[in-house]
C-alpha cells in the first residue's frame, strides 16, 4: 500500500476513534469518516494482546494486502481505522479476508 494511502498520525487515529462508533465483529473493529482528500486512507492497529512482533507483522501484512486489492472497490474518499482482535492469528488468510470484507459491506464502504 502506498504512503498515501496510510494513516500513521496518532492525533488522526485519536480522533478517528473517538469521535466516531465502531463497526464490530469477532475480529475486528472498523472506524470511518468521509475525508476531503481525493483518496482513501487506512490506518491499521494490532495490539500486544496478540504476543509475538512477527505474527502482529504479518497480520499487518495480510490486511495490506486484502486493502489493496478492494481499494478500487470504494466509492467514496474515507479515513478508515482497522483494529485487530486477538483470536485472528488462528485464522487463515482466506478466512481473514472473509472477515474484513464482510466488515466493510456491513460499513457499506464496498
Amino acid at each position: 500500500m502506498k504512503q498515501k494511502n496510510r494513516i500513521k498520525n496518532n492525533n488522526t487515529f485519536v480522533s478517528i476513534i473517538t469521535n466516531h462508533k465502531p463497526i464490530i465483529n469477532n475480529y475486528y473493529l472498523l472506524f470511518y469518516v468521509k475525508n476531503n482528500l481525493s483518496e482513501c486512507r487506512f490506518g491499521i492497529s494490532v495490539g500486544k494482546r496478540i504476543k509475538k512482533a512477527v505474527t502482529r507483522n504479518k497480520i499487518k501484512r495480510q490486511i495490506r494486502a486484502v486493502l489493496r486489492e478492494t481499494m478500487e472497490k470504494i466509492k467514496i474518499p474515507v479515513d478508515v481505522i482497522i483494529i485487530v482482535r486477538p483470536g485472528i492469528e488462528k485464522l487463515s488468510f482466506q478466512d481473514k479476508k472473509e472477515n474484513l470484507m464482510s466488515i466493510m459491506k456491513r460499513a457499506k464502504l464496498i
